[in-house]
């Protein structure tokens, strides 16, 4: 091989080696954005997640507190039943009480 030809050679190679540096780099930098933009969408996701997981306490909580008041409202309800149920025993008893005297 001449020398003329092995410079031609050196050169078609060095600029491919220069194109694949170059194709290297693009793909680096494709590499980089998609990574960020695969952050991105993953922290909104999490942060989504988050909010809903408070909105969910939230709820809950609500919850328990109107099944607190609903229990305490109906044992009130319960006490002041029995309250007169006793009362009306009381009654029929006295009235058993009064017809038997007479």
């Amino acid at each position: 091989m001449s020398l003329p030809k092995l410079q031609t050679s050196l050169d078609k190679l060095e600029a491919r080696i220069a194109e694949m540096n170059a194709e290297m780099k693009r793909i680096g930098e494709q590499l980089r954005n998609n990574r960020s933009e695969s952050n991105t969408k993953f922290e909104s996701s999490a942060q989504d997640q988050q909010a809903r997981h408070g909105a969910v306490r939230a709820d809950i909580g609500s919850m328990r507190g109107d099944l607190n008041n609903m229990r305490t409202e109906t044992s009130a309800k319960l006490n002041s039943l029995e309250k007169r149920l006793m009362g009306l025993e009381e009654t029929v008893k006295s009235l058993e009480k009064s017809l038997r005297e007479a």
